[in-house]
């Protein structure tokens, strides 16, 4: 059996993927693989699950968890009881394990590219991020962080083995990807420039320095380290040794945690633990050269060649005067390939929660599902979550990302078949100008530029299924994974797509995400004000961000949570939910987007919902208030249930809430006759409160 750690959490038996149950079964067992070195009390785990709110029976429902993941894991023995419950694994069990073998391996290899081999068949092991899904449980939190270093660890090793083993060329446009994700590690930018100037692009290599000290200097307000600074001088001096390996290029195995277990290993004897300075095999010796050549600044061509056949002098480059006993032996000109496209968004530093649909996601991609659907209302998160979990899986499509916004939900005309491939094509090879005319042409070229390749298409705010389905992957391989405000359900339909309909937050992980923006002591102060707005901004991720980030752009924080709350009244809410340097970041904008599209017919029976008593209502009583036949009636609540614009919590039962209902209600005072409230109640519709504000 074998435990997975290094990215979603699985378990592997004999006959493929081990079934685990309920996403508290998995974060149980989460708890105890990061913690297989201890016992952990039931207690313990419950407060490790529920983040310290523990339910009444918590402890007892975690004694449930434990026996089905026993029955799951094969028996009782897998997870023992003493004191507290302890995962009992044998060796070569554990990823994070069989990574620590392979990276020891690569401290005794005997070349830059067995080094390199061995890394890249440890890295291999990272699925995404580790124990995703689960990672910000208090007792993973720590584990999760440094398995994320580790990787970082042996990455940056495998990179200056390949660079020791001559693949200069080839890991420019790995290090320029690495560097946009990590601006801030400082070692990759030093490999980019080193790779950049042995492929004889000297002036960009001085560029990437520049660069790379704007953005230090920028984000945290310190200029570049030593190792930066003095590569730079170097680079300008010409420095010969440059052209050799690194001097630190040493491939020496990250280690776990010396209260980490020894990886299981073979019982042979291993050689001594000597660190391997990777150098390139010794050069040939290189020939005379009997015609003298112009001299030149070092170095300026593509590639170090040993000196050139003097009986072609047609054929010698410009720098085949720098060619000495020094330089390491010229590689066999590859065939030069795109790299892979990494067109992903950063995803937020603060994402907080959504461990059930992301356990949705994991479990639908691992069951062969090619096309996924997020759908949901305005402002719930779609494209967070989206982004968020396509990082952590971007390993398992190594053939590259593509993104794009359809602009489904923008002011703006939504992107064309031919616009989008436009983008996508060239991204995947194609010389741009070979980019066919007519959308059919362009759609038939990319599905062959994705076949046979496993490629992750993020399609972001989708205005319906046709936009889409020119879009999709060829079969499986490939994954794509679109976000619409509407319900996609042609998609279902005639594409096998597996929808999500994404909810606002949990009132906890709403509460978590202002405590991630605000800080723990702000919302400590104010716990109880923190939740009642979460509830005014009906837990979206969106509201609740616009409010926190008026709050720390407030003088002062002292009681800053009330004295928003206090503004935010029915009248006022959506204005206050809104930033006035960035009107588009604003509840009412999101809304208007969704609601500009709607036929004039769906406008009015929306604006009349926010008129009629704050319950769910049915199509009758509905037709009688928009004086449409019922039939008419029923099929425009189901049209606008499905662009999430109302909800529909049983069947023939439609509902208007929260801020929508706001939104609703200013522009029927706007728009409509104030009619009499159908209840018998005297109380004018323009002054009642139904969502509960202020």
């Amino acid at each position: 059996m074998r435990f997975e750690i290094l990215g979603p959490l699985g378990v592997r038996g004999p006959d493929g993927p081990v079934a685990l149950g309920t996403p508290k079964n998995r974060a149980v067992l989460a708890v105890l693989l990061a913690r297989r070195q201890h016992r952990t009390s039931a207690a313990a785990l419950a407060d490790a699950v529920w983040s310290g709110r523990i339910p009444k029976n918590g402890p007892k429902n975690i004694q449930v968890n434990v026996h089905r993941l026993r029955r799951a894991l094969g028996g009782g023995d897998r997870i023992r009881f003493a004191d507290g419950y302890q995962l009992v694994l044998a060796d070569g069990e554990l990823d994070a394990w069989r990574a620590q073998s392979l990276a020891r391996r690569a401290e005794l290899a005997h070349s830059a590219e067995e080094c390199g081999r061995l890394l890249r068949e440890a890295l291999a092991l990272w699925q995404g991020d580790p124990y995703a899904g689960y990672e910000d449980l208090t007792p993973i939190r720590p584990e999760a962080e440094r398995l994320t270093e580790l990787r970082m660890t042996l990455l940056e090793r495998r990179i200056d083995a390949d660079l020791s083993a001559g693949h200069h060329t080839d890991l420019i446009a790995e290090l320029s990807a690495l560097t946009t994700e990590h601006p801030l590690r400082e070692r990759l930018h030093a490999r980019l420039m080193l790779a950049l100037y042995r492929s004889g692009r000297r002036a960009e290599a001085l560029s990437r320095y520049h660069h790379a000290r704007r953005t230090l200097i920028t984000e945290i307000g310190l200029g570049p380290g030593p190792e930066l600074r003095t590569l730079e001088q170097r680079i300008i001096a010409a420095d010969p040794s440059l052209l050799g390996p690194p001097p630190t290029c040493t491939c020496i195995a990250a280690r776990l945690p010396t209260s980490e277990p020894e990886a299981p290993h073979p019982s042979t004897p291993a050689p001594p633990r000597t660190p391997l300075r990777l150098v390139p095999d010794p050069p040939r010796p290189a020939r005379r050269i009997t015609a003298p050549l112009p001299p030149v600044q070092p170095p300026l061509g593509r590639d170090r060649a040993a000196a050139p056949d003097t009986t072609h002098p047609s054929s010698a480059e410009p720098n085949a005067s720098l060619q000495s006993a020094t330089a390491p032996p010229r590689r066999p000109r590859q065939p030069s390939t795109p790299p892979a496209p990494a067109q992903l968004p950063p995803r937020l530093r603060t994402f907080t929660g959504r461990p059930t649909p992301l356990a949705h996601l994991d479990a639908a991609l691992d069951s062969g599902q090619h096309v996924l659907a997020l759908v949901g209302t305005g402002g719930v998160g779609k494209t967070a979550l989206a982004v968020h979990w396509a990082h952590r899986i971007r390993s398992r499509f190594p053939d590259g990302q593509l993104y794009v916004d359809l602009r489904g939900a923008a002011q703006a005309p939504p992107l064309r078949t031919e616009q989008v491939l436009a983008r996508f094509l060239p991204a995947l090879g194609l010389p741009i100008g070979r980019v066919p005319d007519q959308p059919d042409d362009a759609a038939a070229l990319y599905r062959s530029a994705l076949h046979g390749r496993r490629v992750l298409v993020l399609l972001d705010n989708a205005s319906g299924a046709s936009q889409v389905r020119p879009l999709l992957p060829p079969g499986a391989g490939s994954l794509a994974l679109v976000t619409s405000r509407n319900s996609l359900r042609g998609l279902v339909a005639r594409d096998d797509a597996h929808t999500l309909t994404l909810k606002p937050l949990p009132p906890p992980e709403a509460l978590a995400l202002l405590e991630r923006l605000l800080g723990e002591q702000t919302i400590r102060a104010e716990r109880t004000a923190a939740a009642e707005l979460a509830r005014r901004c009906d837990h979206l991720p969106l509201a609740l961000r616009i409010a926190a980030a008026r709050i720390t752009t407030g003088t002062n924080r002292v009681g800053a949570i009330g004295s928003l709350l206090a503004r935010l009244t029915e009248q006022h809410i959506l204005d206050e939910l809104s930033l006035e340097d960035d009107p588009d970041t604003a509840v009412r904008h999101s809304i208007d987007r969704s609601y500009a599209p709607l036929p004039p017919e769906q406008k009015r029976l929306f604006r009349l919902l926010s008129l009629l008593p704050d319950r769910a209502v049915s199509p009758e009583t509905a037709a009688l208030r928009a004086a449409r036949p019922v039939p008419r009636t029923r099929r425009l609540l189901d049209q606008l249930a499905a662009s999430h614009l109302i909800e529909s919590p049983a069947p023939d039962h439609y509902r208007l809430t929260g801020l929508l209902r706001v939104y609703a209600t200013e522009h029927a005072a706007r728009t409509d006759l104030p009619p009499q409230p159908l209840n018998g109640s005297s109380t004018p519709a323009s002054t009642r409160n139904p969502a509960g504000y202020g």
